[in-house]
């Protein structure tokens, strides 16, 4: 190894070595070349008396000799060395690719160096982790699997197959009731997907004019129509190039557009308004409606071919009513929402009203319990919801427990029982007025007392 034998080069690499806790070089024979005068020093070691000799016969339990015969790196390895803890690099030395020798040397002096490495490692990853968020964030969408609330088996069901659709590129229909939140599936499918750091881009079908909606989602060139801007617009299909683009109430496009959303769908290319060639755009759709599309297809308000083009994965979101279990964890993560948005500590729900929320049917679904809970908490400050603060929205609750429970038509008589006593004394006794509140006739009231008085 007469390279590394010269003495110039030998003074150079005890140079750049000796800034490290400790450096060995050996040659093809696994004898050792250079040594340190820090790694002789832990080793108490003499310089002059351990070159050339057998590196194994100097170090017990060295891999060196291991690194020169494979060839391979070892890199990150723990090593105790006088009686410390370091990480090393064992690195094989080439030439002509031939294995001539091998290098070993610590990166870190004490224990105390390799842990702030890790503690500025940790850092650095926590703050990617955080770029990473916001970059999604930017991208559009913003709710995962985990911001879906809800462990009943419905849901449960729909999350398992958002995550494995997540994992294709195929166009998704989601349908499902008003208020269900599909709106909340769609940007999950798409974070959950290889595309979450592109655009997740969203518009709805029902809010812009058919003769804007063209320009929309297509862009225009510049002069393409009075008004168009200069330089022109790119569309939304553009803008969601290796993203997706989620097109809610679908059933509201036009006869029109759908022919166009259908070529997009079959060529995989978008032509602007006004402009002269088509763009290749790499766009997943997702498509939303409460609508029953195949009812439009009957009375032929919707294209057949595209509804087969859209319909390739299947999502139904379950309407509220048939996940009864999940309107208490609703309930609770939306006190806490409203607390923070209005400023107020309302501590939690009477269980009879619970009871009867969760019996109600939510023709609104989520999108309904949410605002009702929001005008209910709107009249407090603080406490408890009971009876009274929900007393705009009884009547309603009351007519449908009773229809969803007749069995219990004892247990739902005291409560109306309750709430007709303390109705009574908020309105110090005004029957006028309290049936008035509940929305009921006084008659009513009357019958209801004499039950109260027996």
């Amino acid at each position: 190894m007469n390279q590394l034998s010269d003495a110039k080069l030998r003074e150079l690499l005890g140079l750049v070595f000796d800034e490290f806790k400790g450096a060995l070089v050996v040659d093809k024979d696994a004898r050792i070349v250079l040594i340190t005068p820090s790694y002789c020093r832990i080793l108490e070691l003499d310089p002059s008396e351990v070159s050339g000799r057998k590196v194994t016969d100097v170090i017990p339990h060295t891999r060196m000799h291991h690194v020169v015969q494979s060839g391979e790196a070892e890199i990150g390895c723990v090593w105790e060395i006088g009686g410390e803890t370091t990480i090393i690099n064992r690195i094989p030395i080439r030439k002509n690719n031939q294995v001539v020798g091998a290098v070993a040397f610590s990166v870190f002096h004490t224990m105390e160096e390799i842990k702030d490495f890790l503690k500025n490692l940790n850092k650095l990853d926590a703050e990617l982790t955080y770029y990473r968020n916001e970059v999604l964030k930017l991208r559009g969408a913003r709710y995962s699997l985990d911001s879906i609330i809800g462990c009943s088996e419905a849901i449960n069901q729909i999350k398992e197959q958002v995550a494995f659709t997540a994992k294709s590129d195929s166009t998704v229909l989601i349908t499902g009731d008003t208020g269900t939140g599909k709106e909340l599936f769609a940007h999950a499918l798409h974070i959950s997907s290889r595309r979450r750091f592109h655009n997740f881009i969203k518009i709805n079908c029902a809010a812009i004019p058919d003769e804007l909606m063209e320009s929309e989602l297509f862009g225009y060139e510049g002069g393409a129509f009075t008004g168009a801007r200069r330089g022109g617009k790119l569309g939304k299909f553009e803008l969601a190039h290796r993203g997706t683009i989620f097109l809610d109430e679908i059933g509201d496009l036009s006869l029109r557009l759908q022919a166009k959303l259908l070529r997009i769908l079959q060529d995989k290319e978008v032509e602007k308004v006004g402009g002269l060639a088509p763009k290749k755009v790499d766009v997943r759709i997702v498509a939303a409606t409460n609508a029953h599309l195949e009812k439009l297809i009957e009375e032929k308000l919707f294209r057949e071919d595209l509804y087969y083009r859209l319909n390739v994965v299947a999502l139904h979101i379950p309407s509220l009513k048939e996940r009864r279990e999940d309107i208490p964890l609703l309930i609770e993560h939306f006190i806490k929402e409203l607390n923070e948005h209005l400023g107020i500590r309302v501590e939690g729900i009477h269980p009879d009203v619970l009871d009867l929320l969760t019996h109600y049917n939510w023709p609104g679904n989520v999108r309904e319990l949410y605002n009702a809970l929001e005008r209910t908490m709107n009249t407090m400050r603080n406490g408890i919801i009971n009876m009274k603060e929900i007393q705009w929205f009884l009547p309603k609750l009351i007519a449908s427990r009773r229809h969803f429970l007749p069995k219990t038509a004892c247990a739902l008589e005291q409560v109306e029982l309750s709430l007709i006593k303390q109705t009574l004394e908020d309105c110090h006794g005004n029957v006028t007025r309290a049936a008035n509140l509940l929305g009921i006739h006084r008659s009513t009231i009357y019958n209801k007392l004499k039950k109260i008085k027996k």
